[in-house]
């Protein structure tokens, strides 16, 4: 960037050496750009050591903060530790009084369960006796028992033996009758099958000569049927030989054509090739024709640009000596003016000698001048005659290219002619050929069908006489069927006949032997009911007489549970009362385990938000802080901006100044006076360093933004982001505190649903032991105590499911309060992320101000660029202005001089507005951001207040809290011994009033029991009478059921006879109706034979004649076709003659129309030709 000092240092000290009162001058410019980088070097280090205090002094902030933070967080840390160790204490001594009270009522427990121990023993010697006594009495009575069940068993075996006896003797004589009926069937079914064998073998004879007369039909129809085939294939072959003939003809007739087709389409291909070749050589040599031309063209062009170059070159030349010499002159002239007034004598003689020369000069001007206007129109003559000859030239070559594109488009049309006349005249001689070929092939065709109508014709007669065979044939069948089935019907007959005897002595069989077997089943009824009605009788007397020691037995049953329920009802009083005084003492356990429990948490709450509200206090101390340390940081932050200003100005008023000496410096040279190619060259050289001046000052101006960009965002990323990050730690630690506090609550909550579950498996296993008792019961002891035990048990179970649904609902009261700890800890949650949220707006927000810092110093950057750039302009402007002519006069300096002075003015004043108003809006910038943390100090003070207002409000929800438990566990006292007292009375009036209404039933039973003894032997007799009654009765009905089946069987046996009968006549008629039928089918096979004979000579006559019809037509059709296909040749012609001529006639429409379309052009392409050369003869502004 410094570079261009040394060069222009050079560059100084050439020009001092022209002259030696140029030296001082020049030596207080060197010393300027000399100084420069020494005295920006110098700004840097001012700057860069303003950077380091002020670092310095943040990181001193930062750690005065930082002690600050650390010893309000000591003290809090040793806060919690005191909490935590009170809270420690508390559950210490919850614990120990909660063991403590239960001791002590376990202890009653134990005493009261000890006692109902002492009550149960009691009764059990009680119940032990009065067993004893009862297993006596009913030993006795099942001694008795069985001694009446062996009695019965022999009588009822007495009554078998002889039921088994008369069985016998009926089975016996019901054999005998059913074998006598059984072989007089076997004779019959013997003779009737010997019968129909003989009918089947004459049936099976007539079927074999049928058979025979069948084959001896069917085997003349074959012969007949060979004979046609062999004559068929014999004309098969003479039609083959036909057709191969035939096609051969065919094949020789189609091959000339063919070969020629194929010689018509190369012959095409190859005439089409030439005349593309043709084509394609005459085109390349029309656009060969086209280069000719334009290359001729631009030769003729450039020869006359040539010719004209060289003719304007030697009068510029000419005009260029001239000048030379003029400036020759000049020179010498003025070097004699030196020469002259250094030796002149006064003033007076050194004006004289500068009027000659200024006169001398403005000669020369003159006549330079004169002679400049001669060459340009001598040029300007030169220049119109060179613009006719490439006008004429042009114009020539636009003709030639017209003629060139007719020839070429006439060339393309001739082409498309000579293909279509090509094409046309290919078609026609290939249609030509076609109609040839399908001439042919409508001929061959003819041929082919009029030898299959000759075979078909050869073929007519001998498929007659087929046919006729065919029709005898099928004649003699069927007459040959309707006999067989005839005389095989009329055999059936009389098979079915000797069938229908046999059936009806089988039917009369069957029927004696049903008889015979309903007979035997009705007299095995009668002695089965007989049996079974003597054993019914003697099983009543047994049951009647067990069922009296069974009632005795009850008796003795009934007198022992009567005894054992009255001794069980006072034990189980006793028990009741005592399990409620344990009951009573396990709520009140319970009531002082929960009491201490809901205690302690109070307690334990109590101290927490103890904690709570100094972490608050703590937490917002710390932001309070955070806010004074980033007030303290931006204080310190604007002296880094203020000495950036300064350093940026400093710059600037550096080169300002040199700007000025510089201006300063040509006046005073001018004024020496100095030689004008000096001043010149001066001029030149500052303008070279202005250049580089600007580049300086630019330079600096983006060092200062980049500067204030970089500070900008180390701000935004150091102190914003460690802002944010404080206030974020500080904002968690606070929410982080709360939640841990809950998650401490739920953990204290889980531990005691922990314990309640353990307790209720310890009170779940007692369920099941108790349980395991009950199914342990010895099923040997009787129902009543039986009943007791179960009793007791599920009293047990009760009490244990009780307070196992005690504890459930204490695990829901703890699950409910560990929800309603998740919901504020979710909620906490949600509001730490909120609060997140709102401070990354926040310190967003604050970013944004840094982010307003920077636009306002881009503005400012560029209010800076638009005075450097209408400073430089002006002194740019001013500087050339000055270097333009070759003279300078006073007037020019004067004006140079004033219009410097007031860009000077202009820049500096605008230039101090600028550091002003950056040195005041960085203040106002930074004073916002201060008011930004003053707000949210107050915002933190005013929110610690509310929230230690509403800390202060739980704090004593906690304490009444507390207040009411203390005044609810005593209530909670009071209710259970009213609790007691009430079940006391309820033990001794309802619990069991159940057990008492039992004992009275059971007293009713045992008497209603003694009364049924007494009624059983009177009942006894009558049940005896009652049987003998019902055996005579059952046998009656009997007796009258057999006879209704006996007559109900000889009826359906007379029905069958008729049935069998009446099918019998049935057949009988439809053999009479098939001999009648068969005698009818047998007339009309006949006339239908001679029917069919005609039919079929006469549809042979039609079937030749339609032969000969045919043929005809076809022949007529052919000969129809040979003449169409000749007229389309014709009309191929004529069209193909149409065609070419109307294509004649279009092409060379055509022809006129690109004639006419390219002479328009041309007559164009001269017009524009012409108005170009009238334009630049325009601008040649000749007169």
């Amino acid at each position: 960037m410094f570079e261009f000092i040394k060069s222009s240092n050079l560059a100084l000290d050439d020009l001092a050496k022209k002259d030696k009162k140029y030296k001082p001058i020049i030596n207080q410019l060197k010393t300027l750009l000399s100084e420069i980088k020494g005295e920006f070097l110098t700004f840097d280090k001012a700057h860069i050591k303003t950077e380091q205090t002020i670092n310095e002094s943040h990181i001193l902030i930062k750690d005065t903060f930082n002690e600050k933070i650390n010893l309000l967080n000591k003290n809090l840390d040793d806060y919690s530790k005191d909490i935590d160790q009170k809270i420690g204490q508390v559950q210490q001594d919850h614990r120990h009084q909660i063991q403590q009270n239960s001791d002590e009522i376990l202890a009653q427990i134990e005493d009261i369960r000890h006692k109902i121990t002492e009550y149960q023993a009691q009764f059990e010697t009680q119940k032990s006796k009065a067993l004893t006594i009862r297993s006596k009495e009913i030993s006795d009575i099942d001694k008795v028992i069985a001694n009446i069940k062996k009695q019965s068993a022999l009588s009822i075996e007495k009554l078998e033996n002889n039921h088994q006896k008369d069985l016998e003797n009926l089975m016996n004589k019901f054999r005998a009758d059913e074998q006598l009926i059984l072989d007089a069937s076997k004779v019959a079914s013997e003779k009737i099958e010997v019968d129909i064998n003989q009918i089947e073998e004459t049936k099976n004879l007539y079927r074999e000569q049928s058979d025979k007369k069948y084959v001896s039909i069917k085997s003349d129809y074959h012969e007949a049927s060979i004979a046609f085939n062999k004559a068929v294939d014999k004309l098969k072959k003479n039609k083959e030989l036909a057709l191969k003939k035939l096609a051969e003809n065919d094949e020789q007739n189609k091959q000339p054509i063919e070969d020629a087709l194929v010689q018509l389409k190369a012959d095409y291909e190859h005439q089409k090739a030439t005349t593309a070749q043709l084509y394609k050589d005459k085109l390349e040599a029309h656009k060969q024709l086209i280069h000719e031309l334009t290359q001729n063209y631009n030769q003729e062009k450039e020869k006359l640009i040539q010719a004209h170059g060289d003719a304007i070159s030697l009068i510029n030349s000419k005009l260029s000596s001239f000048r030379d010499v003029v400036a020759s002159d000049r020179i010498e002239r003025a070097n004699q003016l030196k020469i002259d007034i250094e030796n002149a004598a006064n003033e007076d003689e050194i004006k004289t000698l500068k009027r000659s020369l200024q006169k001398h000069l403005r000669q020369q001007e003159n006549e330079l001048n004169r002679q400049i206007i001669r060459t340009e129109k001598e040029s300007q003559t030169l220049l119109k005659t060179h613009y006719e000859n490439l006008q004429l030239l042009e114009t020539k070559y636009l003709e030639a290219k017209s003629k060139w594109r007719i020839d070429g488009k006439q060339l393309v049309v001739d082409q498309k002619l000579t293909q279509y006349i090509q094409e046309q005249n290919f078609q026609y001689q290939l249609k030509s050929l076609q109609l040839q070929l399908k001439t042919l092939k409508a001929t061959n065709e003819f041929e082919l069908d009029r030898i299959d109508i000759k075979h078909l014709k050869e073929i007519a007669p001998l498929d007659l006489k087929l046919s006729i065979a065919n029709a005898i044939s099928e004649k003699d069948v069927n007459l040959l069927s309707n006999d067989t089935n005839y005389h095989l019907n009329h055999y059936q007959h009389q098979a079915d006949t000797l069938n229908h005897d046999y059936a009806v002595k089988k039917l009369t069989f069957d029927h004696d032997l049903e008889v015979l077997n309903i007979t035997k089943d009705h007299d095995l009824s009668v002695l089965n009911m007989r049996l079974q009605l003597s054993i019914d009788k003697e099983m009543v007397i047994r049951d009647q007489q067990l069922s009296n020691q069974q009632l005795k037995k009850d008796f003795q049953q009934l007198t022992y549970d009567k005894t054992i329920a009255t001794e069980s009802l006072l034990l189980q009083k006793e028990i009741a009362l005592c399990e409620n005084d344990i009951t009573h003492l396990e709520k009140l356990i319970r009531s002082h385990e929960h009491f201490l429990s809901d205690k302690s948490i109070v307690e334990q709450s109590l101290l927490k938000h103890q904690l709570t509200i100094e972490e608050t206090t703590t937490h917002y101390q710390e932001r309070i802080q955070s806010v004074e340390m980033t007030q303290e940081m931006l204080k310190k932050d604007l002296e880094v901006i203020h000495s950036r200003i300064h350093y940026l100005f400093n710059q600037i008023y550096l080169i300002y100044n040199i700007h000025h000496n510089f201006m300063m410096a040509l006046i005073e040279i001018y004024e020496i006076p100095a030689h004008p190619e000096d001043v010149k060259q001066f001029i030149q050289l500052y303008l070279e360093i202005f250049n580089h001046l600007n580049e300086i000052q630019e330079h600096a101006k983006n060092q200062f933004l980049v500067d204030l960009n970089t500070f900008q965002e180390l701000k935004i990323n150091d102190l914003s982001a460690l802002k944010s990050k404080t206030d974020m730690n500080l904002l968690e630690s606070e929410f982080l505190s709360k939640i841990k506090h809950l998650e401490h609550d739920i953990q204290t909550n889980e531990q005691a649903i922990h314990q309640i579950e353990e307790r209720i498996m310890v009170l779940s296993s007692n369920v099941d032991r108790i349980q395991s008792n009950i199914n342990n019961l010895d099923p040997n002891l009787d129902a009543k105590q039986l009943q007791d035990q179960k009793t007791k048990y599920n009293q047990q179970i009760n009490a244990v499911e009780s307070e196992i649904s005690f504890l459930d609902k204490s695990i829901l009261v703890h699950e409910r309060q560990i929800q309603k700890l998740n919901k504020r800890k979710n909620k906490l949650d949600v509001t730490l992320e909120t609060k997140r949220l709102k401070m990354t707006r926040k310190n967003e927000q604050e970013a944004k101000s840094y982010l307003k810092q920077k636009y306002f110093y881009i503005q400012s950057s560029k209010r800076i660029t638009q005075l450097f750039e209408t400073y430089e302009e002006k002194v740019l402007q001013l500087t050339t202005k000055v270097n333009q002519p070759l003279y300078l006069t006073d007037k020019a300096i004067k004006d140079y001089q004033r219009n410097f002075m007031k860009a000077e003015d202009y820049f500096e004043k605008t230039s101090n507005l600028i550091y002003q108003s950056l040195l005041k809006g960085s203040v106002k910038l930074f004073d916002q951001l201060i008011g930004q943390q003053n707000s949210s100090k107050q915002g933190f003070l005013k929110e610690e207040k509310l929230l230690k207002k509403k800390l202060d409000k739980q704090q004593k929800v906690l304490e009444n809290k507390l207040k009411d438990m203390t005044t609810e566990f005593k209530h909670r006292l009071v209710l259970l011994d009213n609790e007691k007292q009430t079940l006391v009375k309820n033990i001794h009036a309802l619990q069991f009033k159940d057990q008492e209404q039992a004992l009275a039933n059971q007293q009713k039973e045992l008497q209603a029991t003694e009364a049924k003894i007494m009624t059983t032997e009177s009942y006894l007799n009558k049940e005896i009478l009652l049987i003998d009654d019902n055996l005579k009765s059952v046998i009656e009905q009997m007796h009258d059921d057999f006879n209704k089946q006996v007559s109900k069987l000889k009826l359906a046996h007379n029905k069958n006879i008729e049935k069998l009968v009446e099918q019998l006549d049935v057949k009988v008629k439809n053999l009479k109706a098939l001999e009648e039928s068969t005698q009818l089918k047998n007339n009309q096979l006949s006339t239908k034979f001679n029917q069919t004979e005609i039919r079929l000579i006469e549809s042979n006559k039609q079937k030749l004649q339609e032969y000969e019809q045919t043929l005809h037509k076809k022949e007529t059709a052919l000969n129809k076709k040979i003449q169409g296909i000749a007229k389309q040749l014709k009309v191929a012609q004529t069209k193909k003659d149409a065609a070419i001529a109307k294509q004649q006639r279009k092409l060379s429409r055509f022809s006129e129309k690109i004639f006419r379309h390219e002479k328009k052009l041309l007559t164009n392409d001269l017009k524009d030709a012409q108005r170009s050369y009238s334009f630049k003869q325009r601008t040649l502004k000749l007169k």
